[in-house]
């Protein structure tokens, strides 16, 4: 049985503007979901220390985490991610054809 699930969506938690329209827009958003949650166990316990501990300036450790996870993580997608999403992307229309809602520029 799982018992961490931390970080998994709920049901009902995303409204439909959240939702992909497109599977290479699925593909990258697995893919940026995958790359925080590397990241994340990346620096588990690099920010473990006394509870008593305030981090730097008053900003608490997991705050500190918590940031530099996201701005890691935005940068590493930024940067073209793992090439997951591009693969995922190819995969699918080989399999399922081409998106409708896919344009040139999004084509594998």
């Amino acid at each position: 049985m799982i018992n961490n699930l931390k970080g998994i969506a709920q049901p009902g938690q995303f409204d439909a503007a959240s939702r992909p329209k497109t599977r290479r827009e699925a593909a990258k958003q697995f893919e940026e979901h995958l790359v925080r949650q590397m990241v994340d166990a990346m620096f588990a316990g690099v920010f473990d220390g006394d509870a008593k501990d305030a981090g730097i300036a008053g900003v608490g450790r997991g705050e500190m985490k918590s940031h530099l996870v996201e701005q890691m993580t935005d940068v590493l997608m930024q940067k073209g991610g793992l090439g997951l999403a591009n693969a995922l992307t190819h995969q699918w229309t080989e399999k399922f054809g081409a998106d409708s809602g896919q344009t040139d520029s999004e084509a594998p």
